[in-house]
């Protein structure tokens, strides 16, 4: 699981609850050798530069300043990865071999066939995107959560 840990900035009083919740600063990113690709993850449900909107369902009500650590699924995150980084690579490459082979070789024509095929993976990717979004598994998940009035004791797990 990929986590961050925030406060609740926003919340609803009714549900579902909307939530914002402002990031901290995740200092260990620098070290980890995979921080490239959970920067990737983490900006498709960035509100702002540090903060989260995320949509409770069934967890206990939140209130505004509560302590919060949310995810997502390493899986999740590595399919959205390959996807947006490999689907292009594999169109400009069909669309170039395809033309090519139409063209008998013609070189603006090869070049023109990868453009075409990078310009048709962005309208999938971009459409793709916008149907992921309502997909749970790709949306984080809240893990757990320490209410300000109990801070000084335990946090409750949500994930249980």
């Amino acid at each position: 699981m990929i986590t961050r840990s925030g406060t609740v900035i926003e919340s609803s009083s009714t549900r579902p609850q909307r939530l914002v919740i402002q990031l901290d600063d995740h200092k260990r990113c620098s070290a980890c050798k995979a921080s490239s690709c959970c920067q990737n993850v983490w900006q498709n449900h960035l509100k702002s530069e540090q903060t989260v909107e995320l949509i409770n369902q069934d967890q206990p009500l939140f209130q505004t300043h509560d302590a919060i650590t949310i995810g997502i699924k390493e899986q999740a995150a590595l399919r959205l990865s390959a996807t947006f980084f490999l689907l292009p690579l594999s169109a400009i490459a069909l669309g170039a071999a395809l033309i090519g082979w139409i063209s008998q070789g013609l070189e603006w024509a090869i070049v023109l066939g990868g453009l075409v095929g990078f310009a048709l993976s962005g309208v999938f990717l971009r459409n793709w995107s916008k149907s992921a979004q309502s997909k749970q598994q790709y949306q984080p998940q809240i893990l757990n959560q320490t209410p300000l009035t109990a801070r000084s004791s335990t946090s409750v797990n949500t994930n249980e």
